[in-house]
């Protein structure tokens, strides 16, 4: 069984988790005219939320990105159309755009050519509740390569995986959730339960903080926050921005 997040039915199956979704836009101290990334974003949430506060543009990448609109198109165009791909290839996968919007044409076309939306100097890079499906050294890498110098790239992860089931209701649904672990994987079923509409199984890995210092730390300066059941890290490029 392939245990990624990746249901057609995130939207309704998550619903719970996907409130506040500029929490990770505040830590990050999102400004006007940004350029933004949505790392595994899901539904493009995060996306649209800060083209709201006013990012220039923002797009998700993402292993199921139709999810973003759905049947329909976008109707603000500073959102660009997302990325099918793996987070931790980020960076291949821009810059293959790019040649490609070259090679359609012969050559860059200056201020006209596309090109500029995709270009390797993006100002924020977030990652919402999914740091865990990641290979953090790789995926460090590949943001630290598509970000300028002064970039952050903003993520929240769990501090310690735990043994738990609950059932509960939102918004007039009622949700079930469960969790195990063994070692650093960590299991999760999440159900929508009533009105019935489908079951997502998820298998992802603890990073411990030593784990995501050490990843890291070669690219970024870091600072750090906790709440009662997470950290969220704000990791800034080194360099002169």
């Amino acid at each position: 069984m392939k245990l990624d997040c990746t249901t057609d039915a995130y939207a309704e199956l998550y619903e719970p988790w996907l409130v506040d979704p500029g929490k990770l836009l505040d830590i990050a101290g999102l400004r006007p005219g940004d350029r933004v990334i949505d790392l595994c974003g899901g539904t493009g949430i995060v996306a649209k939320e800060a083209v709201k506060r006013g990012a220039k543009t923002a797009f998700v990448v993402d292993l199921n990105p139709g999810r973003v609109y759905g049947d329909g198109a976008p109707d603000d165009m500073r959102i660009i159309p997302p990325f099918w791909g793996r987070a931790e290839d980020v960076d291949e996968l821009l810059q293959s755009h790019v040649d490609g919007l070259h090679g359609l044409h012969g050559s860059c076309l200056g201020e006209n050519c596309r090109c500029h939306r995709y270009a390797l100097d993006f100002d924020l890079v977030v990652c919402r509740q999914a740091i865990g499906y990641l290979n953090i050294k790789q995926t460090a890498r590949a943001v630290a390569n598509i970000l300028r110098p002064g970039g952050k790239f903003v993520f929240n992860a769990f501090k310690k995986p735990k043994f738990g089931v609950k059932s509960y209701v939102f918004a007039g649904r009622r949700f079930f959730e469960a969790s195990a672990f063994f070692g650093r994987t960590v299991f999760h079923v999440q159900a929508l339960v009533r009105p019935l509409f489908g079951v997502d199984v998820t298998r992802f890995t603890w990073h411990t903080e030593d784990d995501l210092d050490a990843a890291l730390h070669p690219h970024f300066e870091i600072s750090k926050s906790s709440s009662k059941t997470g950290l969220y890290y704000v990791c800034t490029k080194r360099g002169r921005a």
